[in-house]
């Protein structure tokens, strides 16, 4: 008896395990660009994303951005 509740333990636990490495992280809404570049090219730049979004896949991303960084990054 202790043999197979100790299988059905296991069992459970592992199909808990599983189910948690296949759930899908909820997709952000949100794109944060960090870029080097002055703030005239990558407001232009972020409208133009936001707006292809929201043709392509009729969705509304929300754009922000982050003057940092150099070139090379």
């Amino acid at each position: 008896m202790r043999r197979l509740l100790g299988i059905l333990v296991t069992a459970v636990v592992t199909l808990g395990a599983v189910a948690t490495v296949f759930a899908q992280a909820p997709i952000e809404d949100e794109l944060v660009l960090i870029t080097p570049v002055s703030k005239f090219v990558h407001d232009a730049a972020l409208k133009a994303i936001a707006q292809y979004a929201k043709e392509k896949w009729n969705v509304v991303v929300r754009t922000n951005a982050i003057p940092a960084g150099t070139p090379v990054a």
